[in-house]
């Protein structure tokens, strides 16, 4: 497995798959029911913090202290695409419920939305009161909630929906 400590875990939508991000910079892919490690995701140059699987169990996000997110498909270990506009380490991702837009949360204490098909940032939130720990989005789609390192719980309602 992982030469080094892990960081994040994820679960695939079937439960059969986990994906696990560790200190070694590599994101591994495993098989629940036999514990076999099915391939490793390289590219990130710096420990991988956080990891979310898309609703559809076909693609993953990454973020990291290299400071970018990492689109990967989950079937291949190929990275689609990367992002890059955190100027700190990348220290949380979420996925929208339609799986169509990524959040991530940096120690920088922004929070980002991106369009995971173009890679285009669509939104940024600060003013957080320092570094974001913790990021995750309603079922609905119409709330953002956000842990920091300030001890501190964030919540924002959008009522169209974030991309409203």
């Amino acid at each position: 497995g992982h030469s080094s400590w892990i960081r994040a875990v994820a679960v695939t939508p079937d439960g059969r798959q986990i994906l696990s991000g560790s200190e070694d910079k590599t994101l591994i892919l495993w098989d629940v029911g036999t514990g076999e490690a099915l391939r490793t995701f390289s590219g990130h140059t710096d420990w991988v913090n956080a990891v979310a699987i898309t609703p559809d169990g076909r693609q993953a996000l990454s973020g990291s202290g290299d400071s970018t997110l990492r689109l990967w498909d989950l079937t291949t270990g190929r990275e689609l695409r990367t992002f890059t506009g955190h100027s700190d380490w990348v220290k949380a991702v979420a996925i929208t419920p339609d799986g169509q837009h990524g959040l991530s949360g940096g120690a920088d204490g922004t929070l980002r939305l991106w369009d995971l098909g173009s890679g285009q940032l669509l939104r940024t939130f600060s003013n957080l009161g320092g570094s974001v720990a913790a990021v995750t989005i309603t079922p609905d789609g119409r709330t953002i909630i956000a842990g920091g390192w300030d001890g501190r719980v964030r919540l924002w309602r959008v009522p169209g929906g974030l991309l409203a």
